[in-house]
């Protein structure tokens, strides 16, 4: 469910955000 959200994410708001967005889902979904 992550990684679809930053994909969509990265479509409507662009690179910028999804640069600011990612590494918050890396610590918090990912790491597990």
């Amino acid at each position: 469910m992550a990684r679809l959200m930053l994909i969509l994410i990265n479509e409507l708001s662009g690179d910028t955000l999804y640069v600011n967005v990612e590494p918050l889902l890396s610590n918090a979904e990912f790491d597990r």
